[in-house]
């Protein structure tokens, strides 16, 4: 028998190796989905892998200081 749990926006919903990670849901348009998705695809990257990539020299190039 499954044990129900309620999850909150933070409560861990997968572990990858000792990194927990966490669902974060937003909408794209349709256009903007499928180039993410094709870039991805042609870095032989996941979309989050993508992101995190994206995200991080996003940090470097606009906030500096939050990489230090």
């Amino acid at each position: 028998m499954m044990k129900n749990t309620l999850r909150n926006s933070s409560t861990p919903t997968c572990n990858v190796g000792d990194a927990p990670s966490q669902v974060v849901g937003f909408r794209l348009s349709r256009v903007t989905a499928r180039e993410v998705k094709s870039e991805a695809a042609n870095r032989g990257m996941k979309l989050n892998e993508l992101f995190e990539e994206i995200w991080a020299q996003y940090k470097e190039a606009v906030r500096p200081e939050a990489n230090e």
